[in-house]
């Protein structure tokens, strides 16, 4: 029997109304916004394109940053980021007017910036 990823590497035009929908009406994304996308190894490469394209479209400055999938959840308690990561992510946060988090897992440092 075949078998189907449930990760399609085909993007869908419905996908880019669903994200502008996102960006401006939860979002109101505002030109000259910076946007930080977290992603990891597991989302799909048109996904979080499309996300910095249509983030781009509105006119705002744009970062992307991929880092490794984290352990499974059942892991994760005791789970402690290489430093690398999480200051990086630490330090693009801070700068950003929006965080676009799709990224598996969260560390204490995804804790730290939603507190900042």
């Amino acid at each position: 029997m075949a078998e189907y990823s449930d990760v399609s590497v085909n993007l869908r035009p419905e996908l880019l109304k669903a994200v502008h929908f996102i960006f401006k009406e939860q979002c109101n994304l505002q030109p000259g916004w910076r946007v930080l996308v977290i992603c990891d190894s597991h989302t799909p490469q048109h996904v979080s394109t499309a996300f910095t394209g249509v983030a781009m479209s509105f006119r705002a400055e744009v970062v992307e940053l991929r880092v490794p999938m984290a352990p499974h959840p059942a892991y994760q308690p005791g789970f402690t980021w290489d430093p690398l990561i999480s200051s990086t992510v630490l330090a693009a946060a801070e700068h950003a007017d929006l965080v676009v988090d799709m990224a598996i897992g969260y560390a204490d440092f995804m804790v730290e910036i939603v507190r900042r």
